[in-house]
């Protein structure tokens, strides 16, 4: 997936301080929302089923299924 401009204005540091928990964020809208909050300065983990796309980079990256209970015990507190 290529880079594009936004079509919108934001504030590069619109989430400046926060941490964000994206679940299902490496396709689709959950891609797109780890996109958005990473260019407003927030800083992003992000879990999927899927491994990580190429040119998606986030601050912590769990491989899990969420759905089962080994899944979520993966992600990392505080998040």
């Amino acid at each position: 997936m290529t880079q594009q401009t936004p079509r919108y204005s934001m504030d590069s540091s619109e989430f400046s301080g926060k941490r964000i928990l994206v679940t299902g964020g490496t396709k689709g809208a959950g891609e797109a929302m780890v996109r958005r909050l990473a260019a407003g300065g927030a800083v992003i983990a992000t879990t999927a089923r899927s491994g990580l796309p190429e040119g998606l980079a986030t601050d912590v990256f769990v491989q899990a299924d969420l759905s089962t209970p080994e899944g979520a015990s993966k992600v990392p507190r505080p998040y």
